[in-house]
């Protein structure tokens, strides 16, 4: 079957969204080696001055600071990656309103009311929602992995540090939900 105007378009976004997904996973998975690499030289770190009641600390803190700068280059960068993925997911959710913008002014300019199926059974506002509402859980995460970021070298606590590294790990706002939702445009659009 060959598709045309916002039937192509939506095929492609499924493929997108799905391609953003996967390096965003990628990312996440690389993030969270770094992070446990920072939790590890930091807690190495506290149980050395635990350990030791030698005043000359001087070089291992220098070590331990270089080895950190060095992990929170790479967190940065990641970040960096991460970011560019929420502006390619923000830019498809605009053009998706748009679209759908496009499509209601045609159907009511034809004295049309509702919205047509472009496949099996979603409408352009189901995409537009399920678009929507999967860009919010990766911009939200994005905000605490941000967060993560600007925290976890500073930290000083074991417990704080391991929060951070958790929150990394597990993602808490890209819901089980997010898989589902993506699965069901891929298979909407005939790509499953």
């Amino acid at each position: 079957m060959n598709l045309t105007g916002s039937a192509r378009k939506l095929k492609d976004t499924a493929v997108d969204i799905h391609n953003l997904a996967q390096k965003w996973t990628k990312y996440n998975n690389e993030g969270s080696s770094i992070v446990s690499s920072v939790a590890n030289v930091k807690l190495q770190n506290v149980e050395k001055t635990d350990d030791d009641t030698d005043q000359s600390q001087e070089f291992p803190k220098e070590k331990m600071s270089l080895e950190l700068e060095s992990l929170c280059t790479e967190l940065t960068e990641l970040i960096q990656k991460m970011e560019k993925l929420a502006l390619k997911f923000e830019a498809i959710v605009n053009m998706c309103k748009g679209l759908n913008e496009l499509e209601s002014y045609q159907m009511k300019q034809e004295n049309k009311e509702g919205s047509k199926v472009l496949f099996q059974t979603w409408t352009l506002e189901d995409f537009e929602s399920t678009i929507q509402e999967l860009y919010s859980m990766y911009k939200t995460e994005l905000q605490v992995k941000k967060s993560v970021l600007q925290n976890i070298c500073h930290t000083e606590h074991k417990n704080v540090l391991m929060f951070y590294v958790a929150a990394w790990v597990h993602q808490p706002y890209i819901e089980d939900r997010s898989k589902l939702l993506l699965e069901s445009m891929l298979i909407e659009t005939g790509h499953k």
